[in-house]
């Protein structure tokens, strides 16, 4: 009888330890994404798995448009990603997820903690 009670509180532990409302990578910053503002136009479309994505996109502006290659990963709260684009500068892409929307900050390649939002297209 004791022993089925020790296994009976073992799987309990087991089964709250790998409850799936923990933070880590995910798939939640995998898709299509537009944002836009006065300045610039972010289209990016991501895949991969959380731990290895990658994607392509493009940054326009009054200068004009150019393609990007995306590379990075994400933490499950937190996305980061390299925009690269050849003869420019990589620029450097974080963001949250909220809801249907990232929230997100470049820098580098001429932005310095630039905001911007994007929006999930379905």
């Amino acid at each position: 009888m004791r022993r089925s009670f020790c296994l009976v509180g073992m799987l309990v532990v087991l089964a709250a330890c790998h409850s799936s409302s923990s933070t880590g990578p995910s798939d939640a910053f995998v898709g299509h994404w537009v944002g836009a503002d006065a300045n610039i136009t972010l289209d990016l479309t991501i895949s991969g798995k959380a731990s290895a994505l990658g994607g392509s996109g493009s940054l326009s502006g009054s200068g004009g448009a150019i393609g990007l290659t995306l590379s990075g990963s994400d933490d499950g709260s937190l996305c980061h990603l390299v925009l690269s684009s050849g003869g420019y500068q990589p620029v450097y892409f974080r963001a949250t997820l909220g809801g249907d929307s990232l929230h997100a900050i470049l820098d580098s390649s001429g932005f310095v903690e630039y905001a911007i939002g994007l929006a999930h297209q379905r």
